[in-house]
């Protein structure tokens, strides 16, 4: 099992963007349950941050589906990891909704904006640990 995790930005125009959220959405509810794919997806300030979890050769097959994708440019990958466990087990693909902690965090990085490019192996699992507790929040 792996965790792939990714940044990307929109190619949305403002006034498309939500119906582009929703497709997302659903798309990658319906092709994560088929294929025992867990994950987050959250979006503010034009950028997606998405972590994807399952099967090594099911999650990287959907990446290469990713890549391809016209709503996405700018994609930045933050690798490939084992996992013995998933974080968002459960969740075929789950949308996290802008928070103060998420703005908190990356204003204690430095940034004003949502800003996932700017993430790094250091800073990666502390973003991923709020995900969770949005996720346990939503669950309780």
């Amino acid at each position: 099992m792996i965790q792939l995790c990714y940044a990307s930005k929109t190619t949305s125009p403002s006034d498309y963007l939500l119906m582009d959220l929703r497709e997302i959405l659903s798309e990658a509810q319906s092709f994560n349950a088929l294929n025992s794919i867990n994950g987050v997806l959250f979006y503010a300030d034009q950028y997606f941050f998405q972590c994807l979890e399952g099967e090594r050769e099911q999650v990287l097959d959907l990446f290469e589906r990713i890549k391809e994708d016209q709503r996405h440019q700018e994609i930045i990958e933050f690798g490939v990891h084992p996992i013995s466990e998933q974080n968002f087990d459960g969740w075929a693909m789950k949308f996290v909704r802008r928070n103060s902690e998420v703005s908190e965090f990356f204003q204690k990085l430095g940034h004003l904006h949502f800003s996932p490019t700017k993430l790094n192996h250091h800073n990666l699992n502390d973003f991923l640990h709020i995900l969770t507790k949005a996720r346990q929040e939503t669950q309780a």
